[in-house]
Formats: structure tokens, sequence, C-alpha cells
């Protein structure tokens, strides 16, 4: 008969057979049950978020398809909005659908040009103290 297999790691279980005080299993016996009424309080709880998280997903999915189909109703009737991303729907002061780009590729090439014409003026207000670090300009 061949010899049973030696688990180095095997667990150690203590049962409340194990236990000799009567007092001690009762007592045992009734922190178990608080216990397994805390698990299925964990579990419900739990639940309750993943539906919540769920809920949320869903609601942010529709108003994202919601305010694609406005801002696409928008580009029908403007080739401003229907060349540009990033629009973001609102009510104007009288209370009329409006959509508006505040970062517009145009306000994007000015600001990168500004802040080039910024970072050359900062780099050029001490002389010297960037010698060596920038590369130099592209040949055309």
């Amino acid at each position: 008969m061949p010899q049973p297999q030696v688990q180095p790691f095997s667990s150690v279980t203590v049962c409340l057979s194990d236990i000799h005080s009567e007092d001690l299993k009762l007592e045992i016996e009734t922190l178990m049950v608080e216990y397994e009424m805390a698990r299925v309080a964990e579990t419900e709880a739990n639940n309750a978020v993943v539906l919540a998280s769920a809920k949320l997903l869903s609601a942010r999915a529709a108003r994202a398809v919601n305010r694609m189909k406005l801002v696409t109703a928008f580009a029908k009737g403007s080739n401003q909005v229907a060349m540009e991303p990033n629009w973001s729907p609102f009510r104007n002061a009288v209370g009329q659908p409006a959509v508006e780009n505040f970062m517009s590729e145009r306000h994007l090439r000015n600001f990168q040009r500004m802040q080039n014409e910024r970072m050359n003026t900062q780099a050029a207000d001490i002389p010297g103290l960037y010698d060596g670090m920038f590369e130099p300009p592209e040949e055309n």
C-alpha cells in the first residue's frame, strides 16, 4: 500500500467538538451565527454597491449618447460644429439650446503660440542661464 503524500502546507482545523467547555461551545455557536449574519449583510451591501455602480454607468452612457445626438444635430446646421470636436451643450441666457467649444483648434494654436513666445521670452531673460539646454533649430 502506498504511503499518503506529505503536504508541507496543510491547514490546522479546530472544530466545536474539540472544545471541552459546554458554555464556551454555546458562546462559539452564538458568535458563529452573528458572523454568518454579518457576512450576509456584507454581501447584500456589496451587491447594492454593484447595482448602484451599474446604474451610474448606465446613466453616464445615456448622457454621452444623448450629448452626441444633440451635438450631431447642431453639426447638421453649423459647419463650425461639424468641423471641431469637444462641444458642450447648455442653455443660453434666454433658455435656448446652445453648444460651446472652449478650446477649438484655433484656440489651441493661439495658446501654443502664446506659450511658445512666453517660453522664448523667459529663456532669453537671463543670458547664458540655459546654455546648452536646447537643441538647435531644425534646418529646412
